[in-house]
């Protein structure tokens, strides 16, 4: 029984950050000490934009997994890092998970400035931190930075984890401007959810 519990205490302090974790400065220091980890480095360098360090471990995913379908989300998510529609375009049709395929969809239709089209791909996707990840982009790209701060904050605090760490970096220069007395502030930054 104490094994179990010792067990149970040791998994769950080594995955807290990268599945439950809102506390960006934490979750960072799980990707940089578990930077070993491709998949890890992936996030750390695409969301802090170290191109030379995200194609490292990007080659390094690719070399790891041969997995056709998994290959395909990192081969699509780098083509959009890098702004390669034509890359994305090549490999998003063979991302197996519905809801992926059309959260990548959306982005490329994003990087391609059809936001309508965007849109519609946004309102087919049942995830609503993706969807409102999405709605928060097209917004931003047609200048109405107060609605795409709205949904920016309404799909990070809709997530954990790596998935939120992600969004905090990509959305950081719309929460930057949020004065800390604003409902949105608050709603990021309660207890333990603040980057220190």
């Amino acid at each position: 029984m104490v094994i179990i519990i010792s067990l149970i205490t040791v998994v769950g302090r080594t995955y807290f950050p990268l599945f439950i974790s809102v506390n960006v400065s934490k979750i960072e220091k799980f990707l940089l000490k578990n930077k070993q980890n491709p998949l890890y480095f992936f996030v750390y360098s695409t969301a802090n934009n170290l191109n030379s360090e995200a194609e490292e471990s990007y080659i390094k995913i690719l070399i790891k997994y041969k997995n056709s379908s998994r290959q395909a989300i990192y081969k699509t998510a780098y083509a959009i890092y890098k702004k390669d529609t034509f890359g994305a375009n090549a490999n998003v049709h063979l991302i197996k998970q519905k809801e992926y395929r059309q959260y990548y969809q959306a982005l490329i239709a994003i990087l391609e400035g059809d936001m309508s089209k965007a849109r519609l791909v946004a309102d087919k996707i049942n995830s609503i931190w993706m969807r409102e990840t999405i709605l928060a982009e097209t917004y931003e790209k047609e200048g109405d930075i107060d609605k795409a701060t709205e949904y920016a904050i309404s799909a990070l605090v809709k997530t954990r984890g790596v998935q939120r760490y992600s969004l905090y970096k990509n959305f950081e220069h719309l929460i930057e401007r949020i004065d800390v007395g604003n409902e949105l502030y608050v709603k990021v930054f309660r207890k333990n959810s603040h980057v220190s």
